[in-house]
């Protein structure tokens, strides 16, 4: 979240009270929520910012979890024994 919130609102021209809201109370936006503080002309561009670094962590987790199970299926297939086909018997 941290990450993308800060390179997000670099992106926008907030007023110094907002920047200065966002980077004091950055505890408040992990929420989800906007400070009621912020100012009615920057409110949009926080409130988006906050939606897009929630929605990028939690892209950066499926992905991650979905690198997991790829590894997990890869080492079980080579870790696991097979049954072998049994051969059948030629009289």
């Amino acid at each position: 979240f941290d990450a993308t919130f800060s390179s997000r609102m670099a992106r926008h021209h907030l007023s110094a009270k907002t920047t200065a809201i966002v980077t004091n109370d950055r505890a408040k936006l992990y929420t989800g929520s906007v400070p009621d503080d912020i100012p009615a002309a920057d409110r949009e561009n926080v409130a988006a910012s906050v939606r897009e670094s929630y929605l990028a962590g939690v892209r950066a987790v499926m992905f991650a979890s979905a690198g997991t199970c790829v590894l997990a299926a890869i080492i079980a297939g080579v870790g696991i024994p097979g049954r072998r086909a049994a051969k059948p018997n030629r009289a």
